[in-house]
């Protein structure tokens, strides 16, 4: 987790994500964010909602985060690979962003090729604040 104003490797880029979903989202709540990467991997577990996981952990409680972001840098010779958002499929594209809603169940297909996302959770909350 990062405050808006911590600074690290790719936090333009993070921080890009975000404007563009500010247009879409309301971000105005938004104090840091959470991001990680697949490089030709999947989420383990199948379908799941992004959420904070720890609290989960913790209380049982279940936090969603403002949307969770999708960006696709890299997609070649896919087959495969696409992004299952309940009734919904998507076909992962060099240079999309794709804008998830807050609570969506969602997976994504075995595949062969090479696709590689980078994830950005936005949070209105401290994930490093313990109960």
């Amino acid at each position: 987790w990062y405050s808006l104003d911590e600074d690290h490797i790719f936090r333009s880029l993070c921080l890009q994500m975000m404007v563009k979903a500010h247009h879409y989202v309301d971000l105005t709540s938004c104090i840091g964010y959470e991001f990680w990467s697949h490089n030709n991997t999947r989420p383990r577990g199948g379908w799941h909602q992004d959420k904070d996981e720890q609290l989960k952990i913790r209380t049982g409680e279940i936090n969603f985060p403002l949307c969770s972001l999708i960006y696709y840098p890299i997609v070649e010779n896919l087959k495969g690979g696409q992004l299952h958002i309940e009734d919904d499929i998507i076909t992962p594209i060099t240079n999309r962003l794709i804008i998830m809603e807050p609570g969506k169940w969602h997976c994504v297909q075995e595949f062969t090729g090479n696709r590689v996302s980078f994830l950005v959770n936005p949070w209105n909350k401290n994930l490093n604040t313990f109960i």
